[in-house]
């Protein structure tokens, strides 16, 4: 379960890295992700990205995590120190909590000697989206977490899920209707509750239909993981067919969802080269193929220097 939590945030941050950026640290401007990988030790970060803030530059560390975990302050404290000598600057941790946890760990994470000496003073950020009101993912420039409404204060309701349909729509992202429909399915509880939601979204079929997040994740996976869910009785039966079909569909969505975001990117930096960019992108490519493609376009400076990687496409 906590494997699917990783997986549809991860999708939802890497639709629009500016908005979850800001929405970690106003005022900051998202300008490249870094390797997650800290290679002195066999360890993963969940997400690091290079951010422009009050004019300097540093590195924005966040974790994302769906239970209390009693070590977290050390673990955070790991990952900040070894990116921070890795990157030579400085670096901002954030844990992102999902669901309401008790026992959670807060700042700051001290490390004394026996004789009480404190030799490590860290500070982190706890945001825990249960505690936040749904206003703030409304704010200008974070329209791209709108999904994560229902993981808000008193979010798990029927009306903040019509809110969340109507503000992506305000906001042109209908785009992510499918990763809306994802998180709200994973925090209701009540059958009655999952069965609307089942419906509400069918509703709307015509519109996500020309998502790619709906046809790679909810037609393929979430749909046929519903209905065999169905046949074992809505109770127990929903909640797995959700599991295993989101599962399903955000790996056969992987690859649309990076041409997706390749063609946002190149949109968005290098406006003339829309074009020429989906002309690229009719090549046949694997998801790992198009993920590089991606992170190297993020750190192109130049419109020559995109149309290059871009040219570089070939099918594999």
């Amino acid at each position: 379960m906590t494997k699917i939590w990783d997986d549809i945030l991860k999708l939802l941050v890497k639709a629009d890295p500016q908005s979850f950026v800001s929405l970690m640290l106003a005022g900051a401007q998202f300008t490249g992700e870094r390797d997650k990988e800290l290679r002195t030790r066999t360890i993963d970060a969940d997400l690091l990205y290079n951010v422009r803030w009050n004019n300097e530059d540093i590195v924005l560390h966040v974790e994302f995590q769906r239970k209390a975990d009693k070590n977290m302050a050390r673990r955070v404290w790991e990952y900040n120190v070894l990116t921070g000598c890795l990157a030579a600057l400085p670096v901002y941790s954030v844990v992102l909590y999902l669901i309401e946890e008790k026992n959670v760990v807060e700042p700051p994470y001290e490390q004394r000697l026996p004789n009480g000496e404190l030799v490590h003073y860290f500070q982190f950020r706890n945001l825990k989206l249960w505690e936040m009101s749904s206003d703030k993912l409304r704010q200008l420039g974070v329209e791209g977490m709108l999904p994560l409404l229902p993981l808000t204060k008193d979010g798990a309701q029927r009306e903040i899920v019509e809110e969340m349909i109507a503000d992506l729509q305000s906001t042109g992202r209908q785009d992510l209707y499918p990763l809306g429909y994802a998180l709200a399915a994973l925090v209701f509880k009540d059958s009655a509750d999952k069965q609307w939601l089942k419906e509400r979204f069918i509703r709307m079929h015509d519109i996500l239909e020309e998502s790619w997040a709906y046809q790679e994740m909810l037609e393929t996976g979430m749909q046929k993981g519903l209905e065999k869910g169905m046949q074992k009785g809505i109770e127990q039966g929903m909640q797995k067919g959700i599991e295993q079909g989101m599962q399903k569909g955000i790996e056969q969505g992987a690859e649309q969802a990076f041409r997706d975001a390749i063609s946002r990117c190149v949109h968005k930096r290098f406006p003339d080269l829309d074009e020429f960019c989906q002309q690229r992108l009719q090549a046949e490519l694997h998801a790992d193929r198009l993920r590089d493609l991606f992170d190297v376009l993020m750190d192109a400076t130049h419109e020559s220097e995109a149309r290059d990687i871009l040219n570089s496409l070939s099918p594999e």
